[in-house]
C-alpha cells in the first residue's frame, strides 16, 4: 500500500508543480500544433506531388531563413529581459513593432530582388506569395507569441502559432479540394493569405494585453547591438533547419526534395514535444543564476533523452507507412526515414544544449555551432546524395545534427569548467 501512497503524492505534487502545470498545458496546445501541420503537410503533399512539394520546400527555405531575422532579434530579447525584469516589458515591446516593421520591408524586398536573380525562370513567380508569407506575415507571429512567453501566459504562447498552422491548412485543404487549381503559385498566394489571416486573429487577440498599449520607444545602438545577437541567433538555428532543403533540391532535383522533406518534417514534428517543455522551462532557465547549475536541467535531460528514445524508434518503425499517407510518389523516402530515426534523439538533445546556451548568454557559440553544423550538412550532401540518393541525404542531416549536440554540449562543458 505504500507504494500506492508514494505515487499518488508524487502526481499532487506533480500537478502543483508551477512548471508540470505549465507543461502540460504547452503540450496540449503542441499536440494540436503537432496534429495540424501533419495535416497540412499530407493536403500539400498529396496536391503538389513529390515533384511540386520538393520545390515548394526548396524556395520556401530561403525565405524562412531571412524571415528568421524578422524583428532583428528585439522579439527575442523581449522575452529575455521581460521573464527577468518585468518593467522592461512596455519599452521591449514597443521596440519589437518598430523593428518588424523596418525588418519586414527590408527583408522582403531583399529576398525577391536576390532570389530572382539565382532561382529559374518557372520558379521566380513563387518569391513575392513566399516573401509575404513567410517574411512579412510569420515574423509577427513569433513577436506576439515572445510577448505573451515574456508576461508569463506560456500557453497562450504556445497557442499563437496553432493559428498560424490552422490558417495554412484551411488554404492547402482547398487546394487538395480541387476548389482552386493544384499548381504552386496558385497555392502559394493562398499561402499567403492565410498567413496574414492568421495575424490578425493573433493581433486581435493580444490586444488586451499591457505591453502592447505602450508608447513608442526609440531604440538605442546598445540595444540595437544586443538584439543582433539574437537575431543571428534565431536565423543561423533557421539556416541550420532550413537551408538543407535548398542543398538537397540543388543537389538532387525536385523528387529527392520532395522525398527528404517530407521525412525530416515527420521526424521533426514527432520531436515536438521536447520543444514544448523546453519552452515551458526556458523562463526558469533565464532567471538562474548559474543555467546549467539550475535543479531542473537534470530531469530535464532524462526526460528528452528518453522521449528522443521512444520518438526515435516510432520513427524507424512507421516509415513504410509515409507513401500511404502521403501518396506513392514518396516511396522514395521510406529507407531514408527508417535513418532518420536516429536524428530524433540527436536532436532532441541538442535542442537542450541550445537552450542551455541562451539561457547562459552564450549566443556566440551557439551560433558558431549551428552555422558550422549547416555547412557541414551542404557539403556532406554534395557528396553522398549523388552515389546514395535519398538515404545519403539523410545520413548528411544525422552526422550534421551529430556534430552541433557535440560542439554545443562541449561548449556548454567548457563554460563549466571556467565558472
Amino acid at each position: 500500500m505504500n507504494w500506492r501512497h508514494a505515487i499518488r503524492t508524487s502526481v499532487a505534487r506533480a500537478r502543483r508543480a508551477p512548471l508540470a502545470r505549465e507543461t502540460v498545458q504547452v503540450l496540449a496546445w503542441n499536440t494540436t500544433r503537432l496534429a495540424v501541420q501533419l495535416a497540412w503537410v499530407v493536403a500539400l503533399a498529396r496536391s503538389l506531388g513529390v515533384n511540386g512539394y520538393g520545390e515548394y520546400v526548396a524556395v520556401a527555405a530561403m525565405a524562412i531563413v531571412l524571415g528568421g531575422l524578422g524583428g532583428f532579434g528585439f522579439g527575442m530579447r523581449l522575452y529575455q529581459d521581460g521573464a527577468r525584469t518585468p518593467a522592461q516589458l512596455a519599452t521591449r515591446w514597443s521596440q519589437t513593432v518598430g523593428a518588424t516593421w523596418v525588418s519586414c520591408i527590408l527583408l522582403a524586398t531583399l529576398f525577391v530582388s536576390v532570389a530572382s536573380q539565382l532561382m529559374p525562370g518557372h520558379a521566380r513567380s513563387l518569391l513575392l506569395p513566399l516573401a509575404l508569407a513567410e517574411i512579412v506575415a510569420a515574423p509577427w507571429i513569433a513577436q506576439y507569441a515572445f510577448l505573451l512567453a515574456a508576461t508569463g501566459r506560456i500557453a497562450a504562447a504556445a497557442a499563437v502559432p496553432v493559428a498560424l498552422a490552422g490558417s495554412r491548412l484551411v488554404a492547402a485543404s482547398l487546394l487538395w479540394s480541387g476548389l482552386i487549381p493544384a499548381s504552386t503559385s496558385p497555392m502559394l498566394w493562398l499561402h499567403a493569405f492565410a498567413s496574414a489571416l492568421a495575424v490578425a486573429i493573433v493581433a486581435f487577440y493580444c490586444r488586451t494585453t499591457p505591453p502592447s498599449r505602450s508608447a513608442p520607444m526609440r531604440a538605442t545602438w546598445a540595444d540595437m547591438r544586443e538584439s543582433a545577437g539574437f537575431a543571428s541567433l534565431w536565423a543561423s538555428g533557421l539556416a541550420q533547419t532550413s537551408l538543407d532543403k535548398t542543398a538537397a533540391y540543388s543537389i538532387g532535383g525536385a523528387t529527392l526534395a520532395g522525398n527528404y522533406s517530407a521525412g525530416q518534417r515527420f521526424a521533426s514534428l514527432l520531436a515536438l514535444p521536447v520543444d514544448t517543455l523546453l519552452m515551458a522551462a526556458l523562463p526558469r532557465l533565464f532567471r538562474a543564476v548559474t543555467p546549467t547549475e539550475s535543479r531542473i536541467v537534470k530531469p530535464l535531460f532524462l526526460a528528452t533523452l528518453c522521449y528522443g528514445l521512444m520518438a526515435g524508434g516510432a520513427v524507424a518503425l512507421s516509415a513504410p507507412l509515409l507513401p500511404s499517407v502521403l501518396g506513392t510518389g514518396f516511396l522514395g523516402a521510406i529507407e531514408m526515414l527508417k535513418i532518420l530515426g536516429i536524428y530524433v534523439p540527436i536532436y532532441c538533445l541538442r535542442v537542450l544544449a541550445g537552450n542551455l546556451l541562451l539561457a547562459a548568454g552564450l549566443k556566440r557559440w551557439r551560433i558558431a555551432a549551428e552555422l558550422t553544423s549547416a555547412a557541414s550538412c551542404a557539403i556532406l550532401m554534395f557528396n553522398l546524395i549523388p552515389k546514395y540518393s535519398e538515404e545519403g541525404a539523410a545520413v548528411s542531416l544525422v552526422c550534421a545534427e551529430a556534430l552541433l549536440a557535440l560542439l554545443s554540449w562541449a561548449a556548454l562543458w567548457r563554460a563549466k569548467g571556467k565558472a
